[in-house]
């Protein structure tokens, strides 16, 4: 049992097993964004990414899915301006349609040094896919004092990243030996559901602990599902209001 949640509260944020969602459900997660609004507030001297160049209509809308990341990060970062691309995809997804939200996810990249640190932790989140990452270490990395942090980018976003970078998860029957987690997202949705006080800033401890419980959740939940769907139900019930 894990020492920062409650697994009553959380089972019953999850709701009845027949109301787990269909994996194709979780992965075609659509969000829709405007590359308009992050073009207006670009930071100056950075290279402007794939993802908002091509299209002269000032008011194209375009529409990402949790799918589309995965294929994104499939296909490879191996540079900084790939990992930029992939952060802007990725930050696009979790942030939607929202004018506010767009200058906070810029924010981080007027660091210099953001391209750089992206591409290394992305890097090591994708090793997570394949049993051979720490995500917990990940995760502290990105946390104030570690190799990767980048100010103005917390948690609830970088996790995001690094759950893209490691690939879909797998059903348990297909997941590796390996005693490490998968990267999931942790935002104040989720925190939400699992009726935690804390909507931000968790320790890497706190981290690990959610991601142990995911697992717990599952096999008492539903036993045959990747770990993301238990995110995604928890993301759902998160944004109902009481």
């Amino acid at each position: 049992m894990t020492r920062t949640l409650n697994m009553t509260v959380a089972l019953k944020a999850l709701g009845e097993p027949a109301q787990c969602p269909a994996l194709d459900q979780v992965r075609g997660q659509k969000v829709w964004f405007y590359p308009r609004h992050w073009l207006a507030r670009w930071p100056q001297g950075l290279e402007i990414p794939p993802l908002l160049q091509g299209d002269d209509d000032v008011d194209v809308r375009l529409a990402v899915t949790r799918d589309d990341l995965f294929a994104l990060a499939a296909n490879g970062i191996s540079t900084p301006s790939e990992a930029v691309n992939f952060y802007t995809a990725v930050c696009a997804w979790g942030n939607g349609p929202y004018v506010r939200g767009v200058s906070r996810v810029v924010r981080p990249l007027r660091d210099p040094l953001a391209p750089g640190r992206l591409l290394e932790g992305l890097a090591a989140a994708a090793e997570c896919g394949a049993g051979s990452g720490d995500p917990v270490e990940i995760y502290r990395q990105f946390c104030r004092g570690g190799s990767w942090r980048i100010k103005y980018l917390g948690p609830a976003f970088f996790t995001k990243l690094m759950y893209f970078a490691a690939g879909a998860p797998v059903p348990p029957k297909a997941e590796c030996s390996s005693t490490l987690k998968h990267p999931l997202i942790l935002d104040s949705r989720v925190a939400r559901a699992l009726g935690w006080s804390r909507r931000w800033g968790w320790s890497p401890e706190q981290y690990g602990d959610y991601l142990e419980a995911v697992e717990e959740l599952r096999d008492l939940w539903r036993p045959e599902v990747p770990v993301d769907v238990v995110e995604y139900q928890l993301f759902i019930t998160g944004g109902r209001k009481n």
